[in-house]
């Protein structure tokens, strides 16, 4: 009676399991990059319309000035302030709430991520060493994870491009991730 014998797993297993098993990437620097640029906005938008309110405060003011010679009595001053405060949070609420879903969502996806930005990796090492013996089984089995890694990393680039991030901002803001594309690279 021979015992049975243990069916060894192709490689592939075994590498898929080590990139399952390392750790998700840390996203703060992409976070506060977000949250940087968010601020930017934020507060530029706030001094745009303080300036215009001052603006049209002076003008009220002068026209009020002129038409009845007396400052006693403004209720248009008042108006006036409560309506720029009112655009300004028109203005600053969809910032606000953009930075908070896209931190939750960023930070809800990151352990799938780095997995598929690993395989990423994995799969442009094996489009660029096509006569490997490990590369006809990485480009069978990650080809999807490669697809979905590469749309990740460019809707990435298209959303912080709508917040106003230059391109060697976005480069630098999506270190994280691209970090996890070389790792996965280096890992064959």
């Amino acid at each position: 009676m021979g015992g049975k014998k243990k069916k060894k797993k192709p490689w592939i297993y075994k590498f898929t399991r080590q990139i399952e098993n390392r750790p998700p990437v840390d996203i703060s620097p992409f976070v506060s990059s977000v949250q940087g640029k968010i601020g930017e906005h934020v507060q530029t938008t706030t001094q745009n319309i303080e300036q215009l309110q001052s603006q049209r405060l002076q003008l009220l003011q002068n026209a009020l000035l002129n038409a009845v010679g007396s400052l006693q009595y403004n209720p248009y001053a008042e108006r006036t302030k409560q309506a720029y405060q009112q655009v300004l949070q028109q203005k600053i609420e969809p910032l606000k709430e953009t930075e908070t879903q896209a931190i939750s969502q960023y930070s809800a996806i990151t352990p799938d991520v780095s997995k598929a930005l690993r395989m990423t990796g994995a799969y442009q090492w094996a489009q660029k060493n096509p006569t490997s013996s490990k590369a006809k089984d990485i480009t069978k089995y990650y080809g999807e994870a490669y697809e979905s890694g590469m749309q990740f990393i460019d809707q990435t680039r298209g959303f912080l491009k709508d917040l106003g991030f230059e391109d060697n901002e976005i480069e630098e803001a999506i270190k994280p991730y691209t970090s996890l594309i070389e790792e996965g690279y280096r890992m064959l």
